[in-house]
């Protein structure tokens, strides 16, 4: 039989101003006005129950659900909210639990300013769409997430209820048109939707959208719906994770037949494309040929090096490289022209 719960704790916990109402200890629940089921959410995107060793993030903590959840499951963890950690009982919660759970107070846009250190997994539940500026903070935190780092978002998200703005709730085929669309779309409220400090709701494109912005790609995601309610529930969890450095050249150099490349984002499925100009075209000595095959391999080096050898009869001029990644296009190609010497 579990221990009795001491009456002057429960007094205490029953009279703080708490967000989140979650089981703080075994048979005690503390009065928020959200029900908070900090393993539940974790488990809902297949987050390890151990995560030992891990550097962890909760941005937007409040009074700290997520953050002692993840404390429980190893992780090393910061909590990071712009409220006093005593007026949101942030503090009485570690107290109660006897919590090792650094508390900073400061912005998500601020993350690189406040970490030198990287992060392995971070929580954003409940804060993108209360922000003027969602990129920019999907851009903090990618920032400050280890290479292969996953961040785990949680947020309200277009679906089928939308409100104009005088804020009268709109229920029309057209938002599930929207909703459902590819093309990355959102709603801009004037500060307030639901009745709370809302600024933009995302059509699902839209998260990818910023997403990608940040270099994070979705790992797998799920949709919360409740239709039939006064103002209905449409939210996404999604797990996602920071891709491989972008794709960047700072350098090629020649060593005799040899020419080495420099830069960021190199994989064993690098391509490059070798191109000269001949009677007015440009000329291409490697590429992929017509059964998929690589035309000149590469030797990858690291992430930051590779290098090639010279087709013969290639000659000296003025030569432009393309290194593509897949899917090989956008930000996944970048050029560099450069002289071949005899």
């Amino acid at each position: 039989m579990a221990d009795a719960i001491p009456s002057s704790l429960a007094q205490q916990v029953a009279s703080g101003h708490w967000y989140h109402a979650f089981e703080i200890l075994p048979g005690l629940i503390t009065p928020g006005r959200v029900r908070f089921d900090a393993a539940g959410l974790l488990d809902s995107v297949g987050i390890e129950r151990r995560l030992d060793n891990q550097r962890a993030l909760d941005i937007g903590t409040w009074d700290g659900p997520m953050a002692f959840e993840l404390e429980r499951r190893g992780a090393r963890v910061v909590a990071l909210d712009i409220w006093d950690p005593d007026q949101t009982c942030f503090n009485l919660a570690r107290r109660i639990l006897g919590s090792n759970v650094e508390y900073v107070r400061g912005s998500v846009y601020n993350l690189n300013e406040l970490f030198n250190d990287r992060f392995e997994l971070v929580c954003f539940l409940g804060v993108f769409y209360h922000l003027s500026d969602p990129v920019r903070a999907f851009e903090a935190i990618a920032a400050v997430l280890a290479d292969e780092g996953r961040l785990f978002l949680e947020g309200e998200c277009l679906r089928h209820y939308a409100e104009d703005l005088d804020g009268r709730p709109v229920i029309d085929p057209f938002i599930v048109q929207v909703a459902n669309s590819s093309v990355p779309l959102a709603l801009h409220p004037p500060g307030e939707y639901k009745g709370d400090p809302n600024w933009v709701i995302p059509n699902f494109a839209c998260v990818q959208s910023w997403l990608k912005v940040a270099r994070l790609h979705i790992l797998n995601y799920h949709f919360d719906e409740i239709p039939g309610r006064p103002q209905p529930h449409q939210r996404i969890k999604a797990l996602a994770q920071r891709r491989q450095p972008l794709l960047s050249v700072t350098a090629v150099h020649q060593v005799g037949r040899r020419i080495v490349v420099l830069g960021t984002g190199f994989t064993e499925r690098t391509v490059i494309n070798l191109r000269r100009r001949v009677a007015g075209r440009f000329v291409n000595w490697a590429g992929l040929a017509p059964d998929g095959t690589v035309r000149l391999p590469i030797a990858l080096k690291s992430s930051n090096e590779f290098h090639f050898e010279l087709p013969s009869p290639f000659g000296p001029g003025m030569t432009n490289i393309e290194v593509c990644n897949p899917p090989y296009a956008g930000n996944e190609k970048v050029a560099w022209d450069f002289v071949v010497y005899d």
